[in-house]
């Protein structure tokens, strides 16, 4: 999966591999858009197909 710089995923920032964890700051929603933001300052997509969600 790519992280972005910014909320419109259009600056790539780089690749987070397959199974990777990470912690997110915040859930940002642009209109019907769901957005990660990570701890890192970087985006990633929310979509359900990509991303599970982990608590401990």
């Amino acid at each position: 999966m790519k992280s972005y710089h910014d909320d419109a995923l259009s600056n790539q920032n780089g690749k987070l591999g397959y199974n990777h964890i990470f912690k997110a700051d915040r859930i940002v929603k642009i209109g019907n858009v769901t957005r990660i933001h990570l701890v890192d300052g970087s985006y990633v997509t929310g979509n359900k197909k990509f991303v599970n969600i982990i608590t401990k």
